[in-house]
Formats: C-alpha cells, sequence, structure tokens
C-alpha cells in the first residue's frame, strides 16, 4: 500500500510539473495551465475542488469582488477579509495583480469567458474604462469596478501586470489592454491608454505582465518581449527599443528560442533590479541576466555604517551579458517583495519538478518559511533551502506566502491544504487564527505588532484553509477525488 501511495505521490508531482502554480507578481498565463492560488500585495484567491472562487485580504479598492467600496472587511475594525468569501463559481483560473497601489484582478470561467474587478484607472479591465469614483486610502480619487465585469470570451489563459492586462484566446491570439507609457501594449503605439483589448500576435501558449514590460512564449518556444527597455531589458547590448530618443520598445521583439514561460522580477522602486526576467526553458532550467555590467549580485558583507548595502552604480553593457543558470529540474518560480528588496535583495522561490519547494535570498518576514535560517533575516542566502515537500502551487503577497501541499492518502485519496506562513499579523494568513495556532496570548492587530520580534512572524508552513470549513483547494491538473 505504501509503495502504491508513493508511486501515485511521484505521478501526481510529476503532472503538477506540467502545470504552472500561482504567482502574485511575475503570473504567466499559459494555457492548460490554469491557476488556482494566487495573490497580490495583501489580497489572495484560491479556486476549491468545486471551482468556486473564494478571496480574502485587504478589502480596498473593491478587491473582494461583491459591490462593496467601503474599506472595512468582516472586522469593521480592519480594512481586512478574514474568512475567505466566495464571490463567483464555476471559475477555471485566477490572477490577482501585481500592484500594491492599483490592485485588480481577473477569472476565467470553465465557459471560457474572462470576468475582472477592481481598479481601472488606466483601463486594466479591459472594459472601456467603466467604472466608479473612489477615495483612495492615500486621499487621491480613483476609478474602481466593484462587481466583476465580463471583458471577452473563449480566453485559455490571463496575466494581471501593475496596470496593463493580457490574455491568451482559444485559438492562440494574444489580446492586450491597459496602461501603455511604455509601449507594453505592443500595438506600436505608447503614452497612452487602451481601455479595450486589441489583438498583438498570434500561436502564443504564455504572456507575462508586469511593470511596463510584457513577455509572450509562442507555440514553437519563442520568446518575444516588448515595453521599457532600459537596464538591460532585453539582454540585447546598446539596443534600448524602437522609439528614436526614448526607450521603449512598441512592438514584439524576439529574444531566444526554447522557452517555456517568463516570471518577472519583483523589484518594485528598486533602482538596481529593473525587472529583468527569470526565464524557464524548456528543459527546466531557469535562467536570468544581470540588468548591467557592473553588478550582478549583492555583497551581503558589503555595508555602511548604518548596516545599509553598498550598491555599485550601474554599467550600461555595449553587448549582451552571460546568461547566468540559477537552478535546474524546475517547474515553477517566483520573485517575493519585502523591505530588503529597496536594497537590491530579493526572495525568490522555486517549485522543482519533484514537488518539492525552496527558497532563497531575504528572509525579512521570515519569508523563507524556516527557523533554521531566521537568525539570518538581514543577510541574504545565497543558497536554496528547502521549506516543504508535496507542494502543487505556491503564490505570495508582501507579508506573507501561501502553498498549496497535497498528499496521498493510504486510502489512495488526495488531500489537499494551504499553508501560510510570514507576518503574524498579515491579512493573508488570517492572523488571529494564526496567534491562536502559535499560542500567543495577544488577540489585537497592535498586540501581534508589538510582540517580541522573534514571536511577530509565523516561520514554518502552518495550514490554514482545511476541510470541512471549506472545499479543499483544487489542483492545477483538476484531478483528485472531493473530500
Amino acid at each position: 500500500m505504501k509503495r502504491k501511495a508513493a508511486a501515485q505521490i511521484l505521478a501526481l508531482l510529476l503532472a503538477f510539473a506540467l502545470c504552472i502554480p500561482a504567482s502574485a507578481f511575475n503570473e504567466p498565463g499559459t494555457v492548460g495551465k490554469p491557476v488556482v492560488l494566487s495573490a497580490g500585495g495583501e489580497t489572495a484567491a484560491f479556486i476549491d475542488r468545486q471551482d468556486n472562487l473564494w478571496i480574502w485580504g485587504r478589502t480596498q479598492y473593491g478587491m473582494m469582488g461583491v459591490g462593496k467600496t467601503q474599506d472595512h472587511g468582516d472586522d469593521e475594525n480592519t480594512f481586512w477579509q478574514k474568512e475567505p468569501l466566495k464571490i463567483m463559481e464555476h471559475v477555471r483560473s485566477v490572477s490577482i495583480s501585481a500592484g500594491w497601489h492599483s490592485p485588480y484582478a481577473a477569472a476565467i470561467q470553465t465557459d471560457g469567458t474572462l470576468w475582472m474587478w477592481g481598479r481601472n484607472d488606466f483601463g486594466q479591465l479591459g472594459n472601456g474604462g467603466e467604472s466608479i469614483a473612489y477615495i483612495s486610502p492615500y486621499g487621491s480619487e480613483c476609478a474602481v469596478q466593484p462587481i466583476p465585469v465580463k471583458v471577452m470570451d473563449n480566453v485559455a489563459a490571463v496575466s494581471c501586470g501593475t496596470t496593463h492586462t493580457g490574455a491568451i484566446k482559444t485559438d492562440g491570439s494574444l489580446w492586450m489592454w491597459g496602461r501603455n507609457y511604455c509601449g507594453q501594449i505592443g500595438n506600436g503605439e505608447y503614452k497612452t491608454e487602451q481601455k479595450t483589448p486589441v489583438k498583438v500576435m498570434d500561436d502564443v501558449a504564455s504572456v507575462s505582465c508586469y511593470g511596463n514590460r510584457t513577455a509572450a512564449v509562442k507555440t514553437n518556444g519563442e520568446l518575444w518581449m516588448w515595453g521599457d527597455a532600459r537596464n538591460n531589458a532585453f539582454n540585447q547590448g546598446l539596443y534600448e527599443g524602437n522609439t528614436p530618443g526614448e526607450t521603449y520598445q512598441t512592438v514584439p521583439y524576439k529574444i531566444m528560442d526554447q522557452v517555456d514561460s517568463v516570471y518577472f522580477r519583483d523589484t518594485e522602486n528598486n533602482p538596481f533590479f529593473k525587472e529583468n526576467p527569470y526565464i524557464l526553458k524548456t528543459d527546466g532550467t531557469l535562467i536570468t541576466w544581470p540588468i548591467n555590467a557592473g553588478m550582478t549580485k549583492v555583497d551581503p558583507h558589503s555595508v555602511d555604517e548604518n548596516g545599509n548595502w553598498i550598491l555599485p552604480e550601474p554599467i550600461r553593457p555595449t553587448s549582451p551579458l552571460p546568461i547566468e543558470t540559477v537552478a535546474e529540474d524546475v517547474a515553477f518560480v517566483n520573485s517575493i517583495s519585502n523591505s530588503l528588496v529597496n536594497q537590491g535583495i530579493e526572495t525568490l522561490a522555486i517549485i522543482k519538478k519533484d514537488g518539492s519547494l525552496w527558497m532563497s535570498g531575504g528572509n525579512q518576514d521570515g519569508l523563507l518559511g524556516s527557523r533554521d535560517v531566521f537568525k539570518k533575516e538581514y543577510i541574504p542566502l545565497t543558497e536554496f533551502v528547502k521549506v516543504m515537500d508535496h507542494v502543487s502551487a505556491f503564490t505570495c503577497g508582501y507579508t506573507a506566502a501561501l502553498a498549496i501541499e497535497s498528499k496521498v492518502t493510504e486510502t489512495n485519496e488526495i488531500v489537499t491544504s494551504i499553508k501560510g506562513w510570514g507576518q503574524l499579523n498579515s491579512p493573508l494568513l488570517r492572523w488571529d487564527m494564526m496567534v491562536d495556532l502559535i499560542g500567543g496570548p495577544q488577540k489585537t492587530w497592535t498586540d501581534a505588532f508589538w510582540q517580541k520580534r522573534s514571536d511577530r512572524y509565523v516561520m514554518t508552513p502552518l495550514n490554514l484553509i482545511l476541510a470541512p470549513t471549506f472545499y479543499p483547494p483544487k489542483l492545477p491538473t483538476g484531478e483528485g477525488p472531493s473530500i
């Protein structure tokens, strides 16, 4: 029986290697690889075994998708929806945007219709800009759509970036909309807004949107990129776009072959790592390239008298820089934002083809998910540390990480649960429940925040959502019995 269960686990994990779990900040939309767990900023969503979409976390900008425009959630003393809220049925895939100040979301239903909601200042919802006025938490007026609106039919995959969106239809055509300041829409224009979908190219298998850049992988494995061409974005040396006097690439530009998908780094507001991508090759090798000729990695021992990392000035490359191999046997990638990112430090997560989750880099907020490395909170790890096995999906927000753990029982049932770790008071972790689980006496947000430092973090993966409170999370393959 144990051998049979072990064989079933291996087969299941091999199937997971063909599926892309969700990622909030660099989430590709890939045909045939639905996203069942997604997070962005401080909002998260998952699809259960019955194809129901649940959402929780930060409630602002209409992100709960239920028409509420007030900021409070299920607790009027906070801006959080702590219990997952069911907002839609018959959902196949979900994407939460990367933007902290411009959050929005998309869901593909089982009939292929695409629905979107959230912030809509740049037409990123694709509904022509139709929205309502909303005063943001920062006092500025913005446009939001607090109820899901239908955008288009026959959609196979979608990627929500920061303020622009890409969708692949079932015929392989790529459609783009949203902010187009740097040409990230790919329709030959820039410094504009595209508020309805526009067709960009055909024969597309995967699309990734983030910041002012877009990447698409065609069905033959060709990688094409466009948008902001600065900071060695395309690793093409002195080439910086097709707009004379500017640095924008307004139409797709071929980069390389034999690519599976692209994951943009979450490096918002960092002047040194300007969103150069992680590229997953078809053989499972994860590669990247430096943004300049003078710095490839941060030296953790190079600090000033105040303890801040000393970063060298970027040097513009005159030719393509050497490709860096990051990892092998990779099925999925993610880059997590935290306070160290402004010092050139990122937290990187990969799921290998055997279903194991590995993480490296900065450990602010305990995001590496290991008590063994917590003492190295401010020193980035250059090697990967193993967090857990049997992982079928992973995502993250600014303050926490989430994963779907899938195991096969002795009765050959597939049991799934959502694990979480990071800041104890993160709205993604349903912090009041976390306080109970770790045995702390604090019951309020402020009490949890002012705990002694080592107790403010959930440093190992803990269960967040289990049956029978909710249906178990769906597997990316859609396989497995309902339990």
